[in-house]
């Protein structure tokens, strides 16, 4: 994810004058995904907290989770994708149950990057390498230090990174 971003002074060479128009589009889907990401990760804690739960009790708790993350979803009249079924079409919680949050915390650390990249390339992308080399050296915590990045899990971190990233897309 990081290298997607830090590739962006040569979109033109893919893009030409559209090269502008794939960054944006790029980041903001990266910002998108992660209201989908938190969505999945919510609702399989719920869902694990309480494995008795009806399909129906199932339902009702993505429909609430998703009504938080994503309330402009509209299922166009569909009924059962509208109480709350649509959960099911996310195959994350079927074949890798709790992995989807590794592609959220992944993405802060690439914004991390990028946006470290806007003001120093050279340093951000040292610190990138540095962390590639140590790949699975380490455990999580230890190789965030190593590659100079702030800790996702902290509420302040992902707020200060989604609020730069926005800046970016004028939102």
């Amino acid at each position: 994810m990081a290298m997607e971003l830090l590739t962006y002074p040569w979109m033109e060479q893919f893009f030409g004058e559209n090269a502008e128009k794939y960054r944006v589009m790029h980041l903001a889907r990266r910002l998108y995904s992660m209201l989908y990401h938190a969505c999945v990760d919510e609702f399989q804690e719920e869902v694990y907290k309480d494995p008795g739960m009806s399909a129906e009790q199932r339902r009702q708790v993505w429909k609430s989770i998703e009504k938080k993350y994503v309330p402009w979803c509209d299922y166009d009249g569909n009924e059962f994708l509208e109480s709350g079924g649509s959960w099911m079409i996310h195959q994350h919680i079927f074949q890798a149950p709790f992995y989807i949050i590794e592609y959220a915390l992944a993405q802060i650390c690439a914004y991390q990057y990028y946006l470290r990249s806007l003001d120093d390339r050279e340093t951000a992308w040292s610190d990138y390498m540095r962390l590639c080399k140590a790949g699975g050296s380490k455990g999580y915590f230890e190789l965030l230090q190593e590659g100079s990045l702030k800790n996702p899990f902290d509420d302040k971190v992902v707020e200060e990174v989604a609020a730069a990233v926005k800046i970016l897309l004028k939102m």
